[in-house]
């Protein structure tokens, strides 16, 4: 951990009360749904202090300069996300996926920011969430450094292509 993300940590712990901790790595093998719970403790605060987005939102640029980790730009995600900011949500989650792929965390909220902007991206994120596994497989073998709509899109007409897609094949039994 650098010491400038520690610097960061309390900051953020002077300004929130809430301890910002190294984003763990949630595996799928793990079996489990949701490693960082930061989100929640977040967004419940915020709704209690709503003045306190302000402040966070003019520190993001100052720790951002300072450090680049997946905890950091989860944290940003997860500020604009709140701030209602989907694409610049969108965004950081992106970075986060490409510093880490494995991570289930990273990937569900890429689908959740990417969900609240418009038809295009809400069946990009319906086919992430349905087909969590598949898209990180495919997203790791083809070796991808960039996280973008375009890679997605390609991951998702890959799997629908090879009927390896999850969602496609509930709605077909549904209306057979």
């Amino acid at each position: 951990m650098t010491q400038n993300l520690v610097l960061i940590q309390k900051e953020f712990e002077k300004w929130t009360l809430l301890p910002l901790i190294k984003r763990k790595t949630n595996k799928l093998e793990d079996k489990i749904y949701r490693e960082d719970r930061l989100f929640i403790y977040l967004s419940n605060k915020i709704f209690d202090y709503p003045r306190l987005l302000i402040v966070l939102k003019k520190r993001i640029k100052i720790w951002l300069k300072l450090d680049n980790s997946e905890t950091l730009l989860a944290l940003v995600g997860y500020i604009y996300y709140i701030d209602n900011n989907f694409l610049k949500a969108e965004n950081y989650f992106s970075k986060c996926v490409e510093k880490v792929p494995m991570n289930l965390d990273n990937w569900v909220d890429l689908a959740f920011s990417l969900y609240h902007q418009g038809f295009r991206k809400n069946k990009v994120a319906k086919n992430i969430l349905f087909n969590l596994g598949l898209f990180i497989k495919k997203f790791k073998t083809l070796n991808c450094k960039k996280c973008n709509l375009s890679v997605l899109e390609k991951i998702y007409k890959d799997l629908k292509s090879k009927r390896k897609d999850y969602a496609h094949n509930w709605r077909k039994y549904v209306t057979d």
